[in-house]
């Protein structure tokens, strides 16, 4: 899975990364396909921010607040709550 995560990344942004450690497991349904997302904590190691998203869904890489998470427009809006949450944790360790 953590090759998986790291050709996805480079695949869909440009970058190369390290896995710190798996976070989360979302399972559910997408376009009537059942699918499991999981989700990683990763150090960048190199390369440069490059969309290259063949299905569309990857609009602009940039790191952003928690403020401005909450006005973007998701195409998984259930995931806002995650990301935030995720943010908060690691702010406060």
């Amino acid at each position: 899975m953590d090759e998986c995560c790291k050709r996805e990344v480079f695949e869909e942004t440009g970058y190369e990364v390290e896995i710190i450690k798996q976070l989360f497991i979302k399972e559910g349904i997408s376009y009537g396909v059942q699918v499991e997302v999981h989700f990683f904590e990763v150090e960048i190691i190199r390369g440069h921010a490059k969309i290259q998203d063949p299905d569309q869904l990857i609009y602009d890489i940039a790191w952003k607040s928690i403020e401005e998470i909450q006005k973007l427009e998701l195409n998984f809006p259930e995931d806002r709550s995650l990301l935030i949450e995720l943010i908060n944790r690691k702010m406060n360790k």
